[in-house]
């Protein structure tokens, strides 16, 4: 086999020099495919590791808050949610990356799906004043229930962090047929997205003018939302309005169709 730098001339080489060739770049390609297959395992491996073990301290953390309620404590407690909702990111980001479907798809009724998220951020919502509203959600779906809830709960996130505190805010969950599939969508009033921004807000670390004004923003929650929507094959689509709010729609199959 040929060095790197001893690769002949291709005007020098004989057809059983060309098949030679090629297989030793075939096989050069297929150890440079393994190794980085082997290196994303392993850093997804670490990830998923740490995020399991760093839940240990963070519950610890609120067993003390819960058994010493102040104004102190509750502040912390505060951003203690909020450190558990970053480490739940990276769980979820370690998992989009992975080349291992670790999702199971099933029946979920929308209205429980939408409770349950309601119920894991209602200290969130309850804080901002921020309502729910639910409408329409009757309907059994086809989708993972945990994945769903951690994009739910993204959205969520969302409309507290960007809510507009001179009006009522709200977030809305409603649901519609249409044919075979179904519908939700997931509405605020808060202060919207400007339209330069609304066609990149799915794309990685894009924070956008939003972003600027509200330093935490990472860029991430969007961009999961849809890497996991598209691996669950429920369409996701953005739109929004300065001013107004924001809507999202999830477009699933329903689990009777």
């Amino acid at each position: 086999e040929w060095e790197p730098g001893e690769l002949p001339e291709a005007e020098d080489l004989l057809e059983e020099d060309f098949a030679r060739l090629y297989e030793s770049l075939s096989d050069a390609y297929r150890k440079l495919e393994t190794d980085a297959r082997i290196s994303h395992t392993e850093a997804a491996d670490y990830y998923t590791m740490w995020v399991h073990q760093i839940k240990t301290p963070i519950a610890v953390q609120e067993l003390l808050i819960e058994n010493s309620r102040n104004p102190l404590t509750s502040s912390l407690e505060e951003e203690t949610m909020k450190i558990e909702a970053y480490v739940e990111q990276m769980l979820y980001y370690a998992k989009s990356s992975s080349l291992e479907g670790d999702y199971i798809i099933q029946a979920v009724g929308l209205k429980t799906l939408v409770m349950d998220v309601i119920r894991k951020n209602k200290k969130m919502m309850v804080g901002a004043g921020v309502m729910p509203r639910l409408e329409q959600l009757d309907y059994e779906v086809l989708a993972d229930p945990k994945w769903m809830e951690f994009i739910l709960s993204q959205i969520v996130t969302n409309s507290v962090k960007y809510c507009d505190k001179s009006r009522k805010p709200y977030v809305s969950f409603e649901g519609k047929e249409e044919g075979r599939m179904v519908v939700l969508t997931v509405a605020d009033n808060g202060i919207g997205i400007p339209t330069q921004d609304v066609s990149r807000v799915f794309q990685k670390g894009f924070t956008g003018e939003n972003g600027r004004l509200f330093k935490q923003s990472t860029g991430m929650g969007l961009y999961l939302c849809r890497k996991l929507c598209d691996k669950m094959e429920i369409s996701m689509e953005l739109s929004s309005c300065q001013g107004e709010g924001t809507q999202i729609a999830f477009c699933f199959k329903r689990a009777d169709a």
